[in-house]
């Protein structure tokens, strides 16, 4: 596991909180692939370079530009 995956499973356990309420905004496919093996909703970032790319890690959600994320919070 990578140290991201490790630092929310601790955090996590730490605090009682629940995975649901939770998502990992990345733009790099370590980062989906973090959020996947934490149990976590990802949002994969389509402003990168190559935005296929993002799509073949299949994130929960993609956004187009950072303030997208409100529109997914508020659902």
């Amino acid at each position: 596991k990578n140290r991201f995956v490790a630092f929310f499973m601790i955090f996590f356990k730490q605090k009682k909180k629940e995975v649901k309420n939770v998502a990992y905004v990345g733009d790099t496919l370590n980062d989906i692939a973090a959020g996947k093996a934490a149990n976590i909703q990802t949002i994969g970032c389509l402003y990168i370079k190559n935005p296929e790319i993002m799509l073949e890690a299949a994130p929960d959600f993609v956004i187009e530009k950072l303030s997208d994320i409100l529109k997914i919070v508020v659902e």
